[in-house]
């Protein structure tokens, strides 16, 4: 169907404003890309570096969503290490004999404006 426009009016007394202050500097740009995968850390094979391409690929990424993600005891040490210049944050890892399940692992570039102070904004 067609889109539909709402429309406004002003109810009441118009407020006064007061004159604008100078701009603050814009935030730098940052580029944020989400991936939806299966494994973070495939042990071998063909997508054994998926993600460090796609970064490659893309050229500046500030942070990287990857969602699904299954990490477990043994592929977190790799998976925190995959791009160089990113820390990483993984929300689950898989613990033995443990349901599968999945989380997500975020990478965030160090010199991104993302990770001042150390810490996601």
């Amino acid at each position: 169907g067609r889109p539909v426009v709402a429309a406004s009016t002003v109810v009441g007394r118009p407020v006064a404003v007061a004159a604008p202050v100078a701009a603050a500097a814009a935030p730098a740009e940052v580029v944020i890309v989400t991936w939806n995968a299966n494994r973070v850390a495939p042990q071998s094979g063909k997508n054994q570096n998926k993600l460090a391409r796609l970064v490659e690929r893309l050229g500046r990424v500030d942070l990287i969503c990857v969602l699904e993600a299954i990490v477990t005891q043994n592929t977190k040490a790799r998976a925190r290490t995959l791009l160089d210049g990113y820390d990483c944050f993984i929300t689950r890892v898989q613990q033995a004999k443990e349901p599968k399940g999945a989380g997500v692992a975020f990478y965030v570039r160090q010199d991104s404006p993302l990770a001042a102070g150390a810490r996601l904004l």
